[in-house]
């Protein structure tokens, strides 16, 4: 019986043992570029062209954005703040490892926006798009909080030149 027991309670601690994460950024040791037009609302409305920096490590399994530059109108006034902020893949969740990542989440974004205020730290959740070129969308009414309410920014930002980032689990 004890022997049954044993067996049970191992058989239950593997079934609730954390599936172990391994994102890959590839190729590594690689800045990417990507731009596109963002609209960012707190309270007013502003469009902008916003461009980042993704760099993966030299073992292309982190990645984090490195700069973020807001340009057009009032929209250089905008800064990001905080950086660099990591970006880890949340979907699809591992097993199968090594699927093409179809969501990121952005850890740490924080924005000083013309007006006065902040918007974040906060993890926001992107779509990601594979593809040559791979696209990052922010779905509009992403919002970046706290500590202000209302931070909302939405787009999509296109990957400038290859080689093209490619993203898994």
């Amino acid at each position: 019986m004890q022997k049954v027991v044993s067996a049970a309670v191992a058989a239950i601690a593997l079934m609730a043992a954390p599936v172990a994460r391994a994102d890959t950024f590839l190729p590594a040791g690689t800045t990417f570029v990507f731009t596109g037009t963002v609209v960012f609302v707190n309270p007013v409305s502003m469009t902008c062209t916003l461009t980042i920096a993704v760099a993966s490590d030299a073992a292309g399994a982190n990645a984090s954005i490195t700069a973020a530059v807001f340009t057009g109108g009032s929209c250089p006034l905008m800064a990001a703040a905080g950086l660099p902020w990591g970006t880890t893949v949340s979907a699809p969740p591992p097993p199968p490892a090594g699927a093409a990542a179809t969501k990121l989440t952005i850890g740490g974004m924080r924005l000083v926006p013309p007006f006065g205020g902040a918007c974040g730290p906060d993890d926001i959740e992107v779509t990601w798009t594979p593809g040559a070129p791979p696209t990052i969308t922010l779905v509009a009414g992403t919002d970046v909080n706290p500590p202000t309410p209302g931070c909302k920014l939405s787009g999509t930002l296109q990957q400038t030149a290859a080689p093209w980032l490619a993203i898994t689990n």
